[in-house]
Parts: structure tokens; sequence; C-alpha cells
């Protein structure tokens, strides 16, 4: 626990020295996340965007830092903004996906999924996400084919394999 505040500690040092240091803001920024401090996790997001504009990467865990602190039509922005930068990665469209759950919104989330499905067929991401979302939405033969799609994927996710015996499937050949 007292790891990621020691690290905010150490980072902001760094980031005193020098206000442009990459790697101490975006250091900084996942600790904030840790600790549940998704507010000043954005900011520094935000400031790492500002030091490299066309960044997707910084857009999503920008977008997924105000997910985190309950500012969805902010996260949805972010969001838009990654997959307009780069519009081959699944990612953009996972999180805007888990946005569109969030809000309750299961239309437009399964479309999202959809989409990064479409981006990269294979994505255990996508295909995790979109079981825990019909998961989460009580749809349990659609949640345990997509833990199953997972693990034909790959195999090793403890994760899938724990929610398809949750579910009621005892035997998980990938």
């Amino acid at each position: 626990e007292d790891e990621p505040a020691e690290a905010v500690t150490d980072y902001t040092a760094a980031i005193e020295i020098d206000a442009s240091n990459k790697d101490a803001i975006a250091g900084r920024a996942h600790a904030y996340d840790v600790l549940g401090r998704h507010d000043l996790a954005a900011g520094d997001y935000t400031r790492l965007i500002e030091l490299e504009p066309a960044g997707a990467e910084h857009y999503r865990k920008r977008a997924a830092a105000l997910l985190g602190a309950g500012k969805t039509e902010a996260a949805l922005a972010d969001y838009a903004k990654a997959i307009e930068i780069d519009p081959k990665s699944a990612d953009g469209f996972i999180g805007r996906a888990q946005v569109y759950v969030q809000m309750g919104d299961r239309e437009k989330a399964i479309g999202e999924f959809g989409a990064a499905l479409e981006v990269d067929p294979k994505s255990v991401p996508a295909l995790m996400a979109r079981a825990a979302a019909y998961d989460h939405w009580g749809e349990t033969k659609l949640a345990i084919d997509g833990y199953l799609a997972a693990l034909r994927e790959n195999g090793m996710i403890l994760k899938a394999r724990q929610a398809v015996q949750r579910l009621g499937v005892e035997t998980v050949v990938p």
C-alpha cells in the first residue's frame, strides 16, 4: 500500500527537477490511479497529452482515469480521440464499450465490443471485457461463450477459467 504513495513522492521530486519528464509524469499518473486518485491521474495524463499530443495511449489512460472519477462524458470524448488517432487499436473501442457498460447502454457497448473485434478478431482483452459485460447483465450463456472464446485464444487466462467455473462449467478445454 505504501509503495504507490512513495512512488508519488519520488515522481513528484523528479517532476520538480524536470517538469517535462514524461516517464516521471506517467509513473506518477499510474501511482495516482493505483491509489484511487483518478482526478490527479487525469491531470498528469493531461500534461502528457500536452507534451505528446499525438499519443493515443495517453488519451486512453486519461479516459480510464476519468471513468474512475465518474466523468463518463469526458471519458467517452477521450476514447473517441484515441480511436481517431489510432483506429487500428482495439483498446479504444474496448474502453469506450466499458464506459457504455457503466452507463447502462447495452446496445452501444455491444457495438463497441464488435468494433474492437473487427479490428482484432483474436483480441483477448476484447473477448474478456465483452464476456464480463454479459456476465454483469446476467446473460450467462453469452458470458460463458465469451470466456471460452478468450480461453481458446489464451488458455492461461486465470480470470476466464475462474469465471466459467463460477458460472457452472466444470471442464474447460481450450
